[in-house]
């Protein structure tokens, strides 16, 4: 068992949802939270390809695991709950300077972007092991970490790290398994573990914030930090969800030309082989 919860997101994922709900199996976390639908209003809120049910069935076989629906909000309910906080946040809070400033900035942003943030911190208000000291991720389903870093990540999640942002390279795939950049995601804490802390808040979009008396600021500007490896994210760009990810909200789909490729000459996490064999055994 990994002493971390994990929140994930998932919409009409399922060409990925099987080997993603594995690799959580392979972290096993201490409680997971599974949000299936889209934040984009206009949008029907479950997933209609099948990716709900098996979600269902993955649930209803584990302990401290649930799922739950998005919250969707228009922009003054998205506001005031982004203002609320979530549940285990101080009321005090509710009057930082910080807290009224970055709920106000929310009228600016898409409410797919909201609503994403609103979700997370509903995931904290209704999990049952958020405690001070403890770790929390978010999680996506394309986004896969190579086995020693899922190892490196448990090792500090379990032990006596004094690190409260684990950090790892992120490898971008758009074509296909063999090529890749790394000039994609320059966050190295994107779905990466944080420590929880009395002061831990999620804004728009999906910002982990240290929220201060008067401004927020991320974790990786202000707290110690360990680098743990690296992880794939097959972003397939012949895939429909890859079009599709650009419809919702305000999203704008990246020119793949302004990126370096690579080859790539290593292995992929062991998940991932493991479809790789499947897929060649159906040809």
């Amino acid at each position: 068992m990994t002493d971390i919860i994990l929140f994930a997101t998932y919409w009409n994922e399922i060409d990925w949802i099987r080997p993603s709900l594995a690799q959580i199996d392979r972290i096993d976390p201490v409680e997971v939270i599974i949000c299936d639908g889209c934040f984009d209003m206009k949008y029907p809120v479950p997933s209609t390809d099948g990716t709900r049910e098996v979600i269902q069935e993955f649930v209803s076989n584990r302990k401290n695991t649930r799922m739950i629906s998005p919250v969707r909000c228009d922009s003054l309910e998205g506001a005031y709950e982004l203002w609320r906080g979530h549940a285990h946040s101080s009321l005090l809070r509710r009057l930082y300077p910080a807290r009224l400033r970055r709920a106000g900035m929310s009228f600016g942003k898409h409410h797919y972007r909201v609503n994403q943030a609103l979700t997370f911190n509903r995931m904290i208000s209704l999990s049952q092991f958020w405690e001070e000291g403890g770790w929390f991720m978010t999680y996506d389903c394309d986004q896969f970490y190579q086995d020693r870093t899922i190892e490196n990540i448990q090792n500090e999640v379990n032990g006596d790290s004094d690190a409260e942002l684990l950090t790892a390279d992120e490898r971008t795939f758009f074509h296909g398994f063999k090529r890749y950049t790394d000039q994609y995601e320059a966050r190295k804490y994107n779905n990466m573990p944080h420590r929880i802390r009395p002061d831990t808040m999620v804004f728009p979009t999906r910002a982990i914030t240290v929220e201060g008396l008067f401004r927020t600021r991320y974790y990786v500007d202000v707290v110690n930090t360990k680098h743990v490896g690296t992880y794939h994210h097959y972003k397939f760009d012949f895939e429909d969800r890859f079009e599709k990810t650009y419809e919702v909200g305000d999203r704008e789909r990246p020119d793949l030309n302004t990126y370096t490729k690579k080859e790539y000459c290593g292995e992929h996490p062991g998940i991932i082989q493991k479809v790789k064999k499947r897929e060649l055994s159906k040809q």
